[in-house]
């Protein structure tokens, strides 16, 4: 981070500060007392399970300059500047922290890939310029700010990933990042509990879009049902690039787009059949480009065709982008290929499930070798009134693709497991469990040589468990 003076934070919060102490210089930015607290601004934050007033005293032990509070913390000695919200006073001066760097920010959402999308465009620009990008899954308002707070002189551009639970939660993120690009990877069905259908997932991260400059950049998903939805959105005077294969999109919007929109469609002839990139001249031959990359699962190849466009637009050759992501091995804690000595292949992806990873997940599976296919998959939460439907298309992947042995873990999974066997022949070998323990001591009872198994399910589930039961090592995913 790039130092400042309280007297400018105070300014940008709008806040009081006592007299003398506006000259005092800001060094980094303090959330949690169990980091490095000297000469940083303190946020007490609050959060569902603790309330970071309680450290105040502590901050200022461990040499804070300020604390910024909601409520004054009594009898304790240091500087503390009031505001109605902390959390939202930590946006408001990232926001501002930002605003002082003139560079490219690439903002990114989507229901599915928003992390590998992030690595993969992070690989491809660091090619040509000083990459900041989201650590881990820091992507809510607490952890784009904090990665914004990062950003220092020598960066010249910036990757931020954005998630969000409900409507208005991108939107604010988006106001605080102020990104150049912004990048939808696609509209799923993640987070439809709280939303209650598709149509306002779309309205949710579209949020992304209508904050982009008139002279900024959208990317989009040419594939995606709700695509000129999405264009409709971006803000009047945007640039829009599609990123997919083929496709003939309808040119009449999917549902009406909510207030602010520009409410622009997509005449037929100005949406490429191919992606532009992908036909780009002298390589591979008639236009064909040949894309490999060493991380598990072919999604990954949609992922990377959205980098590769990000890449483009910052000057960045396709031959410079396809080098990067040869070299790029898969975001920390997502699908990681474990082989054990017996030629066993353990798919650990057990970070997180939804209707659209599980598909993917199930498909790397019948990609992979192995005298048998195994899949160990768990509960998918948070789909509302969807839930039992969206079980159920899993079960049916599961026939699609040819598991031959099928573990359920939880009652929600159990459907899986019941539209699988429905199918009759071609029904994999069934057994249910209740939980990741139970799960686990199925395999002391099931030969593995030379078999493939996928394990994934909701966080919840804690499925990590039956990985390191199978391998003996501890799941990336053990602490995500």
């Amino acid at each position: 981070m790039e130092s400042f003076t309280l007297g400018w934070a105070v300014e940008k919060l709008g806040a009081n500060l006592p007299e003398g102490a506006a000259e005092r210089v800001v060094r980094g930015i303090c959330t949690d007392t169990r980091n490095d607290a000297q000469d940083t601004l303190f946020f007490a934050l609050k959060g569902e399970t603790s309330d970071g007033h309680q450290y105040v005293e502590k901050a200022f032990e461990k040499g804070a300059m300020a604390a910024i509070v909601s409520e004054v913390q009594s009898n304790i000695d240091g500087i503390q500047i009031v505001v109605p919200d902390t959390v939202i006073a930590l946006g408001d001066l990232a926001q501002a922290y930002r605003l002082q760097f003139d560079i490219p920010v690439v903002g990114i959402t989507g229901s599915v890939g928003k992390t590998s999308t992030k690595e993969m465009t992070a690989a491809v620009l660091r090619t040509k310029y000083n990459v900041l990008a989201n650590e881990k899954n820091y992507n809510n308002e607490i952890g784009v700010p904090l990665t914004l707070f990062r950003l220092e002189k020598s960066h010249e551009v910036a990757v931020i990933e954005m998630g969000m639970r409900g409507l208005g939660e991108i939107d604010r993120l988006a106001e605080i990042a102020a990104p150049t690009i912004g990048v939808i990877t696609n509209i799923g069905y993640a987070h439809i509990e709280r939303l209650g259908s598709q149509e306002k997932i779309a309205e949710a991260k579209s949020e992304l879009l209508a904050r982009l400059p008139s002279d900024g950049v959208a990317i989009l998903p040419a594939e995606d049902k709700f695509l000129v939805y999405l264009v409709s959105r971006v803000t009047k005077g945007a640039e829009v690039k599609f990123a997919g294969s083929s496709l003939t999109p309808d040119p009449s919007p999917l549902f009406p787009p909510s207030s602010g929109g520009e409410g622009r469609t997509i005449p037929n002839h100005e949406v490429p059949t191919l992606p532009e990139l992908v036909r780009e001249r002298g390589l591979g031959g008639e236009g064909a480009v040949f894309l490999q990359i060493p991380a598990v699962g072919s999604h990954h190849i949609y992922n990377a065709i959205l980098a590769i466009t990000v890449g483009s637009v910052l000057g960045i050759s396709l031959r410079d982008s396809m080098n990067a992501l040869a070299n790029w091995h898969g975001a920390e804690g997502r699908m990681n290929a474990i082989r054990l000595p017996d030629g066993t292949t353990v798919l650990d992806d057990c970070y997180n499930a939804g209707v659209e990873s599980m598909t993917a997940a199930l498909r790397t599976l019948r990609e992979h070798n192995g005298d048998r296919k195994i899949a160990v998959l768990g509960d998918m939460k948070e789909l509302g009134n969807f839930s039992s439907e969206a079980h159920r298309m899993i079960g049916r992947e599961v026939i699609k693709n040819q598991v031959d042995i099928l573990i359920t873990v939880g009652d929600l999974a159990k459907e899986i497991g019941k539209e699988a066997v429905r199918s009759g022949n071609s029904a994999p070998k069934w057994l249910h469990t209740n939980n990741a323990e139970e799960a686990a001591a199925a395999f002391h009872n099931i030969p593995l040589k030379n078999a493939t198994v996928l394990v994934k399910g909701s966080r919840a589930m804690r499925l990590e468990r039956v990985v390191a039961a199978i391998t003996g090592q501890e799941s990336d995913n053990a602490h995500a």
